[in-house]
């Protein structure tokens, strides 16, 4: 697995997945540059004094690998929690599926948009 740092910047990328609590929720974001596969996370959470969301950029990782990137996935979600948790946002609310499990369908979702003949 080869990773690049590259310089985060929030709303980069396709949202697939987000986890929330009652008071903030992170988000996932994929993009394809070439062959390789970012994913980014960044934190939400409202602020009242400025009357806004405000976006903190949490991670990103570039991948040569889907299968690395599945697994990188698990860690930005379970890192993206303890933020949260740091924050006393509260636990988590299950409000759809996790990180890796949107990942894996958004890469089948990419496998037969790129083969249509292979996905019938």
């Amino acid at each position: 697995m080869s990773t690049i740092p590259t310089p985060i910047i929030p709303g980069d990328g396709f949202p697939i997945a987000t986890i929330s609590t009652p008071s903030m929720f992170a988000t996932l974001r994929v993009r394809r540059l070439g062959p390789l596969i970012e994913l980014a996370t960044e934190l939400s959470l409202f602020s009242g004094r400025a009357n806004r969301w405000l976006a903190e950029p949490l991670a990103r990782e570039v991948l040569d690998d889907e299968e690395d990137a599945v697994s990188v996935a698990v860690d930005l979600e379970r890192a993206a929690i303890r933020r949260m948790a740091e924050l006393g946002g509260g636990d988590p609310v299950d409000d759809g599926p996790d990180f890796q499990d949107a990942l894996i369908a958004h890469l089948m979702h990419e496998d037969r948009d790129e083969y249509p003949a292979a996905a019938e």
